[in-house]
Order: C-alpha cells, then sequence, then structure tokens
C-alpha cells in the first residue's frame, strides 16, 4: 500500500512552497489572467504578459485570428471581443497575426517588459496592418496593471482543444464539452464514436485504430483506474456522463510520460474544474424511444429503491449461504435458507415502460485575489428503458458448406433499465498564479436490471423450450484524487507536478436467477425442465481498488535564439488489488409424486416442497474450484525525456520509460483448504522507448513522425481458470495462467494543414506490428469454451483523413456568391468529415489454432473502414445551433469461427442523428435531439445468414437547461 504519510507529506510540502512566495508582489489581476499554453498543459501562468486586442481597420473586433511569436511555441487566438494574451519571458519578439480572409502580417521588435503586463493593440487593413501608436513610442505604452475579464481560449473549448492538437509533440485528437453538446452525446462512449479511428463496440468499449480495449488505456487526470466490469481489462466508457467532463483527448503516438500499455491510443478523460466566477445550473431531459416508451416490457419483483440503482436487499441471498456451504448447515438452517432464497420470485410479468429522464444540477464558484480559492460541484441522475425482440441463429456445416438450416433458433424479448448516477465535487487553491493545489472526489453507478425471455429450439424444432433470466448487477466506481502544479520563474520556469489517485471499483451481483420450460404437446403449456439444468442461482460480488502516486519534473531551457529544449523526468507507483468470488446454487427436483403434476417454477418451489427430502425439492450447491480468485499488481515507472524546438521549424521529442512489474492472480476453493490454489505470476521489467518528429515546413502545415515500443498486459481475469459468462457473446469463458504480455512496435506519419485553428485538413497513416498478440480461442475439447491465448504475430495498419472547415470558404468560387447560392449563410455552416481504413492480419500458429476455422484473419473487433461526418449551422449571435451527424463503420468480427463454420461478422450500422439547440433569454437554453433517424438493424451474420439481429429503434430528447 502507498504509504499515506508520503502523500501527506507531498501536500504539506506543495503549501510550504506556495505560502513561501513573495505573493504581495504579484499583481491582484495576474491570479485572473490564463496563458493559452498553460491552459493545455494545466501548468498556472508567469507573471509577465503580453495582451492586446486585434481589430479591424473600422475598429470592429477580429475573433479567431491567431497571434504568434515568431521562434516560440507561444500564441493566442482571440476571443470575440478580438482580444488575447500571451505568457512570454521579457525580451523583444516578433509577432505573426493571421486573419481570414488577411495575408499574414509580421511586426518586429516588441519588447515586453519584466515584471508588467505590455499591452500591444494591433489594427490589420485590407493591404496592410500598423501597431497601434508608433513604434517609437513603444516605451509609451506599457501599461501596470490590466484587468482579464474573460479567457482568451477557455478551457474544454473547441479552440482550446484544436490548439492543443496542433501545438502538442504527439499525434492526438481530441473532442471538448461543446463539441460534446452540440452532438447531444449522454456519455463519454457516444462521444468517441466521432472521433477519427475510433469505434464503439456494445454501446460501451472503444476501439482506437482497430484494436481492442486490450490495446486501448484509459486514464482520469493522468490516472489508471480499475475496471468494475470482470470480464472487461478497462473501464467502461459509457461509465462517464458527459457532463461531469471538460474534454477527451485520445493520444495516438506513444510518449514516455503515458503508462506502457499502449495500442492503438490512450484515452484521456479530463473532469472539469471549477470556474472563474458563480456558475449554477440545473437541466432535465425527457426521452421517447420507439417501441419502448408507453409499451409493455418484462419485469418482476423487485425492491422499492430499484429507482436509485441500489438494491435495498430484496434480492441478497440469505446470509447462511454466503458464508458456507450446504454441508456446513443443519438441516433445519438449510430449508430456512431454500425457502428465503425461492420466496424471492422467478416469474417475469408485464409492465408499461415510462419515458427515459435526466435531472442534473451543478454549482461552482472561485474568490480571492492574490490567493485564489475554487470549488465546483456537479449530480445526475438518469434513467433509460431498451426494449426490444431478437432473433438468434446456430448453423451447421454439412460438406464443407453452412447449412441455412438452423442447429440452434431463438427468439429472445428482452427489457433492460439503466440507472445511472454520478457525482462531481472539485476543490483548489491558487497561490498567484505559479502554485495550485487541486482535489476531486467522483462517484459513477450504472445499474441494469435485466429480464430475457429466450423462446425456440436447441436441438430439434420439435422439441421447444423457453430459457429465462432475471439479472440485476450494479458497478461503482469511486475516486479520489489530489494533484499539484508548482512552477519556479526564478529557477528558469522549473515546474513540479505530482498526483495521488485512490480508485476504488466494484460489481455486485445480488442474485441472478435463469431457469427453463418445455413445451408439452400433451396439455399445450409450459413445463419447468427437472434436474440440474432446470435452474440456476448465482451471487457474486468483485472489488477492486487502484492506489497511484506520480511526481513529474521539468525544466525549460533556452540555449539560443534558435534552440530550445524542455527536460522532463518523472516517477511513480501503482497498487492494484482485487477480490472476487461467486456463489452458485439450483433447486434439484425429486420424483415424489406430490411435484409431478406441477409445471410452474413458483408453484413447486415453495415451504410444502422444499427440505431435505431428495424425493422432493432440495437445494444444492453449484461451486466451481474456480469462482474464487485473489488478485494483486506493483507497477514500478520512471521516465525521462526531452522535447528540443530548433531552427523555428522542428520539434524532437525524444523519451524512454522503465517499468517493473508484478502481477499476481491466485485461485483456490475455500472450501477445499488442502487442495493447493493454482497461482499466475508475472514478475518483468520493460524498457521502451518512444520518439516523435514534427517538421512545420510552412506556417500552415506540418509533418510527424513516430515510432514507439509498447505491450499490453494481460489483465486480472485473463490469468485465472475461473470462468464467466461473456455478457456480449453469452460464450463460456475462462483465463489461461500461461497467457504473457504482448508486445508492440508502432510507427506513425500524419500530415496536418490548418487553414486557421479550428479548421483543418489531415491525412495520417500508421503501423502496428505484434509479437504474442492475445486473442479469444475455443479450447479444443471443451464444446463453447473459449480462453485467451497468446498468438505468434500480427500487423494493422491503416490510413485516416480528417477535415473540418466553415462552408464560408466556398465564397472564393463566385458560384457561391450569387443566385440563391448566395443566399445561403455559408459563413454560419461548417462540415465535419473524417474517415479512417485499417487492415489487420493475425498468425494464430498450430499450438494456437485448435478447431478455429482459419489460422490468418482479421483481429477481432477491427472494423475495414469507419466515416463520420458532421453537417453544422450556428447562428451568428451563438443563440442557436443545429447538427446533423452520421456515422457508420464496417463490418467486423464479432465472434471466431470453429470447426469449419465461418467467422461471426458485424455488419455495417448506418446511424444518422440530429440536434438543434436553442437558448430563450439570457438564463434558458433547450434542446432537441432525434437519433437513429434511418431507423437500421444490428445484424450480426454467419456465412451471409443472420446470427443475431434486433432493431435499435429510433428514440427522441427533449431537454431543458436554466443557468446563471
Amino acid at each position: 500500500m502507498i504509504r499515506p504519510t508520503l502523500t501527506v507529506a507531498v501536500l504539506a510540502a506543495s503549501i510550504r512552497i506556495a505560502l513561501a512566495q513573495d505573493v504581495a508582489a504579484w499583481p491582484a489581476t495576474l491570479a485572473q489572467a490564463k496563458a493559452v499554453t498553460a491552459m493545455m498543459q494545466t501548468a498556472e501562468a508567469s507573471p509577465v504578459w503580453l495582451v492586446g486586442q486585434v481589430t479591424a481597420a473600422d475598429g470592429t473586433p477580429l475573433s479567431f485570428t491567431e497571434v504568434l511569436v515568431e521562434g516560440t511555441d507561444h500564441f493566442a487566438l482571440t476571443g470575440e471581443d478580438g482580444r488575447y494574451t500571451i505568457e512570454l519571458l521579457p525580451g523583444d519578439y516578433t509577432l505573426l497575426v493571421r486573419a481570414d480572409g488577411l495575408a499574414e502580417q509580421r511586426f518586429a521588435d516588441v519588447p515586453v517588459a519584466a515584471g508588467e503586463v505590455t499591452t500591444r493593440d494591433i489594427v490589420l487593413a485590407d493591404a496592410a496592418a500598423t501597431l497601434a501608436g508608433v513604434v517609437d513610442e513603444a516605451e509609451e505604452q506599457h501599461l501596470d496593471t490590466i484587468e482579464v475579464e474573460e479567457q482568451v481560449v477557455r478551457e474544454g473549448s473547441s479552440a482550446a482543444v484544436a490548439l492543443d492538437r496542433r501545438y502538442s509533440a504527439q499525434v492526438v485528437d481530441s473532442i471538448s464539452a461543446e463539441q460534446i453538446s452540440r452532438a447531444g452525446d449522454s456519455d463519454a462512449a457516444a462521444a468517441l464514436k466521432r472521433v477519427t479511428g475510433l469505434t464503439l463496440v456494445d454501446g460501451k468499449f472503444i476501439y482506437v485504430r482497430g484494436l481492442g480495449e486490450r490495446y486501448s488505456a484509459v486514464t482520469l487526470n493522468g490516472a489508471q483506474v480499475p475496471s468494475p466490469d470482470p470480464t472487461r481489462r478497462v473501464v467502461p466508457i459509457d461509465l462517464f456522463p458527459t457532463d461531469v467532463l471538460d474534454s477527451v483527448e485520445v493520444q495516438k503516438t506513444y510518449s514516455a510520460h503515458m503508462p506502457g500499455e499502449f495500442g492503438g491510443g490512450t484515452v484521456q478523460l479530463r473532469t472539469r474544474s471549477y470556474p472563474d466566477s458563480f456558475r449554477l445550473r440545473a437541466s432535465t431531459s425527457l426521452g421517447y424511444a420507439e417501441g419502448t416508451t408507453g409499451h409493455d416490457g418484462l419485469g418482476y419483483r423487485g425492491g422499492d429503491r430499484d429507482w436509485s440503482g441500489r438494491d435495498d436487499g430484496s434480492r441478497d441471498m440469505p446470509a447462511a449461504l454466503l458464508g458456507g456451504r450446504l454441508s456446513d448447515l443443519s438441516p433445519a438452517e438449510r430449508e430456512r435458507a431454500a425457502e428465503a432464497l425461492a420466496a424471492q420470485g422467478y416469474t417475469p410479468r408485464d409492465r408499461n415502460l415510462g419515458p427515459n429522464g435526466t435531472l442534473a444540477l451543478s454549482i461552482g464558484d472561485s474568490f480571492g485575489d492574490d490567493i485564489r480559492f475554487g470549488y465546483s460541484a456537479a449530480l445526475r441522475h438518469a434513467q433509460s428503458w431498451d426494449n426490444r425482440e431478437e432473433t438468434l441463429r446456430k448453423y451447421p456445416v454439412i460438406d464443407g458448406v453452412v447449412s441455412p438450416t438452423p442447429t440452434e433458433a431463438f427468439e429472445r424479448e428482452r427489457t433492460e433499465r439503466a440507472i445511472d448516477s454520478s457525482a462531481l465535487v472539485t476543490a483548489g487553491v491558487d497561490f498567484g498564479g505559479n502554485h495550485r493545489i487541486d482535489s476531486a472526489f467522483m462517484l459513477l453507478r450504472q445499474t441494469t436490471d435485466d429480464v430475457r425471455i429466450d423462446e425456440g429450439y436447441d436441438t430439434e424444432p420439435s422439441d421447444r423450450i423457453q430459457n429465462h433470466q432475471l439479472e440485476w448487477l450494479e458497478n461503482e466506481l469511486l475516486v479520489k484524487q489530489f494533484s499539484g502544479q508548482h512552477e519556479f520563474p526564478s529557477l528558469s520556469y522549473f515546474s513540479a507536478n505530482w498526483a495521488y489517485t485512490r480508485s476504488d471499483a466494484s460489481r455486485i451481483e445480488p442474485n441472478t436467477r435463469e431457469y427453463r420450460n418445455a413445451w408439452r404437446a400433451d396439455t399445450s403449456s409450459w413445463r419447468l425442465v427437472r434436474g440440474s439444468q432446470g435452474n440456476r442461482q448465482r451471487s457474486a460480488r468483485l472489488d477492486d481498488s487502484a492506489e497511484e502516486l506520480a511526481i513529474g519534473l521539468s525544466l525549460p531551457l533556452q540555449l539560443t535564439d534558435d534552440l530550445a529544449l524542455t527536460i522532463d523526468a518523472g516517477a511513480g507507483r501503482l497498487e492494484r488489488d482485487r477480490d472476487s468470488w461467486i456463489r452458485r446454487y439450483l433447486f434439484r427436483t425429486g420424483a415424489s409424486p406430490l411435484i409431478a403434476g406441477i409445471d410452474h417454477i413458483e408453484d413447486l418451489l415453495t415451504p410444502g416442497f422444499i427440505g431435505i427430502d431428495p424425493a422432493l425439492v432440495v437445494l444444492e450447491d453449484a461451486f466451481q474450484p474456480t469462482d474464487v480468485y485473489a488478485a494483486a499488481q506493483e507497477l514500478d515507472s520512471r521516465y525521462l525525456s526531452v522535447d528540443i524546438a530548433f531552427a523555428d521549424r522542428y520539434r524532437l521529442n525524444l523519451g524512454v520509460r522503465r517499468e517493473d512489474n508484478r502481477q499476481e492472480v491466485t485461485t483456490f476453493q475455500p472450501f477445499a483448504p488442502d487442495t493447493p490454489p493454482e497461482v499466475a505470476l508475472i514478475d518483468h521489467g520493460d524498457t521502451l522507448p518512444a520518439g516523435t518528429f514534427t517538421w512545420s515546413y510552412s506556417d500552415n502545415a506540418q509533418v510527424r513522425l513516430g515510432y514507439s515500443e509498447t505491450l499490453s498486459r494481460p489483465d486480472f481475469r485473463e490469468l485465472t481458470r475461473s470462468p464467466y459468462t461473456d455478457p456480449v457473446t453469452d460464450a463460456t469463458m475462462q483465463g489461461n495462467p500461461n497467457l504473457q504480455p504482448a508486445y508492440l512496435k508502432n510507427y506513425d506519419l500524419r500530415w496536418e494543414y490548418y487553414f486557421s485553428e479550428g479548421e483543418a485538413l489531415s491525412v495520417a497513416g500508421f503501423l502496428k506490428e505484434f509479437e504474442n498478440p492475445i486473442e479469444i480461442v475455443r479450447v479444443p475439447g471443451t464444446g463453447d469454451l473459449r480462453e485467451p491465448r497468446n498468438a505468434r504475430e500480427a500487423t494493422n495498419y491503416g490510413i485516416e483523413l480528417d477535415y473540418v472547415r466553415s462552408l464560408g470558404a466556398l465564397r472564393r468560387w463566385s458560384a457561391f456568391e450569387s443566385g440563391w447560392l448566395g443566399g445561403i449563410p455559408w459563413d454560419d455552416l461548417y462540415l465535419a468529415f473524417n474517415y479512417t481504413w485499417i487492415d489487420s492480419e493475425i498468425e494464430l500458429g498450430k499450438d494456437v489454432l485448435g478447431n478455429q476455422t482459419t489460422d490468418n484473419r482479421p483481429l477481432q473487433g477491427q472494423s475495414r473502414y469507419v466515416t463520420n461526418v458532421q453537417l453544422g449551422w450556428r447562428k451568428p449571435d451563438g443563440r442557436a445551433e443545429a447538427t446533423l451527424l452520421y456515422n457508420v463503420f464496417g463490418e467486423r468480427i464479432a465472434g471466431v469461427g470453429t470447426r469449419g463454420l465461418p467467422d461471426i461478422y458485424e455488419q455495417p450500422l448506418h446511424q444518422l442523428d440530429f440536434v438543434w439547440r436553442q437558448r430563450l433569454g439570457e438564463h434558458w437554453r433547450w434542446s432537441l435531439r432525434l437519433r437513429n433517424l434511418l431507423g437500421e438493424p444490428v445484424e450480426y451474420t454467419q456465412g451471409g445468414l443472420p446470427y443475431r439481429v434486433y432493431d435499435k429503434g429510433r428514440d427522441v430528447t427533449l431537454s431543458v437547461e436554466w443557468s446563471w
């Protein structure tokens, strides 16, 4: 465990350092100013500023105009009032100013004095531009103080993430809170599918560049967080509501300060911080889902607090069953426990489904001058329903050809209720701009209540059966973070940052009930199947905790006029612990005449028939020897990198990271202490190099090259033979104690052209080479049991195209200036388009192939292509906007074929959404979201035949927001 005293010591030292500074010497207004570069890197501003306003010759402020400092990485983008703010060291500089429709303007010998805020207003004309005033009178332009009322670039804005993308040392793609709101997405998963090269699988897992969640890491404010879902190695992205997020960044080239587990990319979630002034917001929404809202769905007897997403104990297994084996109980205790378990109920019943809805409330403020305090809090509660019918099929192979006559055919009726709750509280203190300490507390809860009835056959069409399942799952993630950033101007702007994160994830499955009925032709009724296959009950719990402490140091050095470098170094430690257990039971029915004529499960499982008489109904253990496991991980890391900028055009980022990892999973039988446990151990160290080169060969264009070596480690679950059911494929899975990490070599190339900030065209190519890639395969001789194994090798490569621009650019052609085309407000429209083409191939090898049909195929879950299109309109005053969004992905392998059967493919899904947002007065806003307008079904096929098909349905959501 990371010692609490160490964290407290770091926090105390940070406060002492901050208070030791001469804050009285800093102007109060400097605490209110934010440099653009500082916002991008979450570091605080220095006390030397260049500020001003860019206007046209007639005095009109010019918004979204670039002001760059030649020979440096410093820049600003003017706000709606034309104002800009740039953080600089004292000295003389040359400014480059770029505005739409005008040639780039250059202003030399602009002095910035030490200890002061320097003001330079700039006037641009069609053919020339001059500094306000005469250059010879520069000394008279210094002002002692200036009040900055609004940040030039707001954190979380589209302009902010556009700047981050352009001036980052790596290949990154981002989506801002502003863009998320424009698209109407309610969670991070839905928002990320609109990022170039990303696809959304099963509504919650992000695939980056065709690589699954195995090769994609997720960090929250820079820290790794555990997953509450034991069947997945990374936290489900849909767990994070967009209300708590400031922006989401996907880093596609590896750098040494990032965790070494890197494949397609790292998804970096950033939570909202406290505002500059008082903010209060409340919102609510109601949604109509086609085929669900107002229709009858499936339900059952639950608890009184189901609306909250927390079971009130109604579903809990009796305490006596969770404490040990049934054989440890007396006959009377065993009978009472069995009766209590049976009393929870089994029969689904119809219930009318209401609308989807959301309630949200947030508040925040900051106050103070030299020392500024801030806080924010946000609460959200949402409930949604999904009622649908699914078609499920399985086929045989006859003479090497897939037969269209299924061996299994079911029609599924399913109702799922989702209850999501979140709470985010942040607080921080800013000591005069150079030192800042922040804290964050976040609680995320996601509960699903799922009822299914499958009706059909699994042997002969005449043998009809019904499978029932009642499942309640609670997933929870609790994160506590403390962090600090410290900058020392007197030490060449040396800076230090630190962060401590404690994360606790849990998954509670109180009592999942499954049972099977068979059709009786003689009575034309359904009858409970007797024996061990007729019914099963399961209770499970997983607890996963993580502690992480990270420290980073940075020293910028200006060696010559044409050479600057920044040296970064850091270290960290991550400790994870997981405990998981499953309890399984079944009611075995005997042959007594007393129960022979009873068909329904709730008529059979009554106190009159439950007991210890084997001729009646007896509760039995159904434990498996791998149902309990414990796991632990200790990961120590350190890194060193250097970022070199030279000759005004070139930037080279080089780094190396060392990670020493010890990972141990112990699977044991708690009720058989004499049975030796099965232990899987990974204990090794890895050195991971990374490098990215950027060539800015013109003022608007640049090329990036990247190379790195990374890895992907097995998850805890993949190292234990404890079986589980994959919630997506319904397949039985187990781990593999002999699994080894996969290693990757990553090659990247991207060309970028910027029409202006926020308007860009880029083309990228990538190649990834895998050694020991991990794939899910069927275990020979076990029927449908699957486990992860190391394949021999694999490759993944592709091309990305991204284009974002205002349609006002069309006015350069005369046809768009006259006639009916001339009446279209092109300047108010924009087009965003991205396309990704991906290919991959994996070579399994004979020892891994088993009974799979092919040994060379694409990686599981990889789509051949992904396309996103957005067409947006925004009223000039910003009070109304509309967005049309289109998304489609290519077919991808959802399941690997065996015994001559082809692979199972998820077919392309074309989705079209529309969002309208409108302000009403000063404090109100309403929005309308129409989703899945095309109404296409979700379809999986095997050999061109339908394997699984269901209709997502269309939905409409109306939202109202009040803010102050």
